[in-house]
């Protein structure tokens, strides 16, 4: 690993950033920075000294190789080389579970490409959906995906300096039962999910903050899946480019949401042919839920801003429907006993999403199911049935490029005479934006993930 360098790297899909010398890196998030002898802070693997308490007892990576740990659970991160890697730190954490201080491992990574490189042994192809969501999934910590089988956070120095590349060998990340987690400052690209989750696949609460997941693909969920027995927080996060042969190109959410200042775009549910399985042994094909497909008890969305999306089926924006019975956590019986749910909708854009079948924007595909409107929201279709003051339906948002217009991850900009601007509640509005830029109180916040300052 460069400590002292800026450096330009090219990940799986072929774009290019450039990482920051470790060193300063360190210090940007509280750490000593480099030792004398050039390795940043302490030896390999043992915990870091830090100013700041929260990082005393951390994990801090050190090495861009993908290496498993050798003795996990001893306290240490250390590969047989000697090295901490990503893998070895996520080992560790999982297998000792707490660290000195009694409280779940914090990981440090710092900038650069965290390359996986170790084939899952444990492939043997598509599986039927129903059968992925009504079991755990069992994975080996020593291949494949990185694992997280207990509580942690792992924190990058930025989505733009930290990248971990799935190298379309596997997902990137699994999260097993009671694996809460809270990953943040860091991107995730290249997974490929045999089944379902292409980034990350969660059975446990998942909080991703400042987080770009983006060129991953799967069957279902391209970007993010999570079960019935996990649930989502994303903040100031994008979501973009991901596909899923089926449903969810971006997100697939099982059970509850939460999703805040945050950017789901250009992302694809292709409806192609494909052995996933509702259960029954029938090939499953439809293609719904371009950007955000939703099957549970309930997600909140505010201000944020989904678009550009495409679902062959419809909803290509937003897709919403009772939960599977097989997937649900707890027995149901008989149809009337699957519980509906609403999704609320504050200060948020769902735009330019396209389908060939059906609406493009929003669509459920059962009744009891429906989006709550807290007002203040816009579509560009009509399809949401937005009905609550401030409400702008079927407008012409007037959205830039998604690109990288300040702060930590990509942003879709608004142009000067877009109608979102201003037209934001701001009772409700968050006090920043996406980027991390004030909301404008006096004068009325913008609708969406970002505010306008020109």
């Amino acid at each position: 690993m460069n400590h002292g360098t800026e450096r330009r790297v090219t990940d799986s899909l072929g774009a290019e950033r450039v990482l920051q010398p470790i060193c300063t890196a360190l210090l940007a998030i509280g750490l000593a920075g480099c030792g004398g002898t050039g390795q940043p802070g302490t030896a390999a693997g043992q915990p870091v000294s830090a100013a700041d308490d929260a990082f005393e007892h951390a994990l801090r990576v050190d090495s861009e190789l993908d290496q498993v740990d050798a003795n996990p659970g001893d306290g240490v991160c250390a590969s047989a080389e000697g090295v901490c890697s990503l893998r070895a730190a996520i080992m560790e954490a999982s297998a000792s579970v707490v660290n000195a201080t009694g409280e779940p491992h914090t990981i440090l990574l710092p900038p650069g490409v965290y390359a996986l490189s170790l084939p899952n042994a444990l492939s043997t192809g598509d599986v039927g959906l129903g059968d992925v969501l009504a079991r755990p999934i069992v994975a080996s910590d020593a291949t494949g995906s990185l694992n997280i089988a207990a509580p942690m956070s792992i924190h990058g120095a930025g989505a733009r300096e930290t990248l971990i590349d799935g190298q379309q060998l596997d997902r990137v990340f699994e999260l097993s039962r009671g694996a809460d987690s809270r990953l943040t400052d860091l991107s995730i690209t290249g997974g490929a999910g045999n089944t379902m989750g292409g980034g990350i696949y969660a059975q446990a609460h998942l909080v991703l903050e400042r987080v770009h997941i983006y060129g991953n693909q799967s069957s279902g969920g391209g970007g993010i899946f999570v079960n019935p027995m996990g649930s989502l927080t994303l903040n100031d996060s994008t979501v973009s480019h991901n596909i899923a042969k089926g449903q969810a190109g971006g997100i697939r959410i099982d059970t509850r949401g939460t999703i805040t200042n945050s950017t789901i775009s250009h992302n694809k549910a292709l409806g192609l042919a494909d052995p996933v399985l509702m259960g029954t042994g029938v090939p499953f094909t439809f293609a719904q839920g371009g950007g955000v497909d939703i099957r549970g008890i309930g997600t909140v969305i505010r201000n944020s801003t989904i678009a550009f999306n495409e679902a062959h089926d419809g909803g290509a924006g937003l897709h919403f429907d009772t939960a599977y019975v097989d997937a649900l956590p707890d027995p149901v019986t008989g149809a009337l006993a699957v519980p509906h749910f609403d999704v609320i909708l504050e200060n948020t854009i769902i735009a330019h999403n396209v389908a060939e079948v059906a609406q493009g924007d929003c669509l459920a595909t059962v009744g009891l199911s429906r989006i709550l409107s807290q007002g203040h929201n816009l579509d560009s279709d009509g399809s949401c049935g937005l009905d609550q003051a401030g409400d702008l339906v079927a407008l012409e948002p007037m959205l830039g490029e998604l690109a990288n217009h300040g702060g930590p991850t990509d942003t879709l900009a608004l142009m000067p005479a877009s109608p979102a601007r201003g037209a934001g509640n701001p009772a409700t509005c968050t006090l920043r934006d996406q980027r991390g830029v004030a909301r404008d109180a006096d004068f009325g916040c913008d609708i969406g993930a970002f505010e306008a300052t020109e």
